[in-house]
């Protein structure tokens, strides 16, 4: 899958935010977050959904912790959702039409 120029600067822009978000609170991987929001940006590209900003992030935070199988204990949703200034309305809404929850 290529992305076109436009979709191409706000992958970089998501994880050049993902790095600030890490540098802040290093509680995921990062190469493995990175990863996930370019598969992020194709699953939303083909579902013609383009949440916030703020909304992918958190939702890639929260897909990379909850795969990581090196921690059990997982980040708090209200404190990644207050961390990355996300609604709970749009977190939810979000996680349910991609099928996270």
């Amino acid at each position: 899958h290529t992305f076109s120029y436009y979709e191409t600067a706000q992958l970089d822009e998501l994880i050049a935010f993902l790095n600030k978000v890490h540098k802040l609170a290093p509680v995921f991987d990062f190469k493995r977050a990175k990863e996930n929001a370019r598969i992020l940006k194709i699953k939303l590209q083909e579902m013609c959904f383009f949440p916030h900003f703020t909304t992918q992030i958190a939702i890639v935070v929260f897909v990379t912790d909850l795969n990581d199988k090196a921690h059990k204990k997982r980040i708090v949703q209200a404190n990644l959702r207050l961390l990355c200034n996300c609604s709970a309305y749009s977190f939810h809404r979000t996680r349910n039409k991609l099928g996270l929850g």
